[in-house]
């Protein structure tokens, strides 16, 4: 019979010659949480990236928010994002010697728990769970529970850790956890349950407030770094796309340091964060880093984003603020106004499996089928409100004058008035304010609304 190609065997037998000594060996790997056999032909952390890649729930990100909202190809959706950070991180690895297979599956699973609208979305959800279940919520720990329990996809220990730990603040330096700066292991740092239960749990706010956050591998590392750039960079190449402001405003800092269009600057962050990382003379890698020139300059990028993009006067009142609304009624909807009532983490999990579009049609669908419930139920003030509508309308009374009782209430002030109010004023008054808070496709492919440029930029030609 004649030789086939590469196999496992084969390929692993080349990690072991060309890896540096910190490179993650899949002949190595910690396991999966159900043993299986080892397919013959690829090791384990490909398989990993094939695995997720054909997972659904990537797919689902092709139609969900990562900065600006209802993208339509000239922006970034969450898809782009985890393909960019995939490609962009796998390139690292192979500068560092480090194992491309697992750098490139940590990379494509890393956002596999983004929900809808992003950001916006994802602190709605936590402002949820911590009322309800008195947990965090954050996207990295419902990736982790997607990969483990929903689905399940049984993935290797190392691409799990990687993706739980790879969310945390911009740093210059990165050691992994278990490890010292000169890479011998940390005794004060005891090896992590290959459950994760304690980074599943969601009862840290901030993942800097324990080391175990931190992921294991050098790989972990390196996709957690590349998250933290590719993300500001592709947010300010948006911009540019769409007009919002042009290169030439990039703060002269980034401009000196970075270079002055999207390919210069990631190539100028991916070949500094290797020339940094490698240490020439024992040739290997004990941290992953970055210059600290690179580092302040890309400081100075995220202060021009939360200015000029994050925290707009225009993307607040178009967005930012509406996205709750329709996270609170998804919630009550389907805890205590439907047929099939779920639990608050069960309902938190259903909603942030949505994609944007799922998520406002489905609010669209609640907010008709609710007030069809108020217009035939009798007159009787004492009747129970939907939980949906309650809570929609109480949001908004506390953030705005804009309704019956002329001024921002306290939670008890609106629950009063509302409770004033017979069917037919009840069903009119939640249909205007969801109405006002429906953000529509018209507005589609621009950020917030209109592409209204921030004083003082000047217009890119397109």
């Amino acid at each position: 019979m004649a030789a086939i190609g590469f196999t496992r065997v084969a390929r692993e037998e080349l990690e072991r010659k060309h890896l540096c000594q910190a490179g993650q060996r899949s002949d190595q790997s910690l396991g999966r949480l159900k043993a299986v056999a080892p397919n013959p032909y690829l090791p384990c952390y490909q398989e990993d990236s094939r695995i997720l890649t054909l997972t659904p729930d990537i797919r689902r990100l092709a139609r969900t928010t990562q900065c600006y909202p209802f993208p339509h190809g000239r922006t970034h959706v969450q898809l782009y994002h985890v393909m960019e950070v995939s490609q962009v991180a796998l390139n690292i690895a192979l500068g560092l010697r480090l194992n491309p297979d697992l750098t490139e599956a940590i990379g494509l699973g890393h956002d596999i728990g983004k929900p809808p609208f992003g950001h916006a979305g994802e602190k709605a959800l936590n402002d949820i769970s911590l009322r309800e279940l008195q947990k965090y919520w954050k996207h990295n720990t419902q990736g982790l529970k997607l990969v483990d329990d929903m689905r399940p996809l049984n993935l290797t220990f190392e691409v799990r850790d990687g993706i739980v730990c790879h969310l945390g603040p911009l740093e210059a330096e990165l050691v992994p956890y278990g490890r010292l700066p000169n890479g011998d292991p940390n005794p004060a740092e005891p090896p992590k349950d290959i459950l994760l239960e304690e980074l599943k749990s969601g009862k840290y706010e901030r993942c800097e407030e324990t080391r175990q956050s931190v992921p294991s591998t050098y790989e972990g590392c390196v996709a957690r770094m590349t998250d933290k750039f590719i993300g500001p960079v592709a947010d300010f190449d948006d911009g540019v796309n769409l007009g919002l402001f042009g290169w030439n405003d990039l703060p002269e800092a980034a401009m000196r340091h970075l270079g002055g269009d999207l390919v210069a600057i990631i190539n100028k962050l991916t070949n500094s964060i290797i020339e940094e990382s490698w240490d020439g003379y024992h040739l290997t890698v004990y941290s992953i880093k970055m210059p600290t020139v690179i580092f302040q300059a890309l400081q100075k990028l995220n202060e021009f984003n939360d200015t000029h993009i994050y925290h707009t006067r225009k993307m607040e009142s178009d967005f930012l603020r509406n996205v709750p609304y329709y996270m609170e009624a998804l919630f009550a909807y389907h805890t205590e106004d439907h047929g099939t009532e779920l639990s608050p983490e069960e309902a938190i999990f259903k909603i942030a499996m949505m994609t944007d579009e799922e998520a406002l049609q489905q609010f669209r669908i609640i907010r008709k089928e609710l007030a069809i419930k108020l217009t035939r139920r009798n007159n009787g003030k004492n009747q129970a409100i939907p939980a949906a509508i309650l809570q929609t309308l109480i949001r908004y009374y506390m953030s705005t004058a804009n309704h019956p009782g002329k001024k921002k209430m306290k939670e008890e002030e609106a629950k009063e008035l509302i409770g004033s109010f017979d069917s037919p004023k009840l069903a009119d008054e939640f249909i205007r304010v969801t109405e006002k808070v429906t953000i529509h496709r018209r507005g589609a492919g621009k950020p917030i609304g209109s592409l209204r440029k921030e004083p003082g930029l000047k217009r890119s030609k397109l």
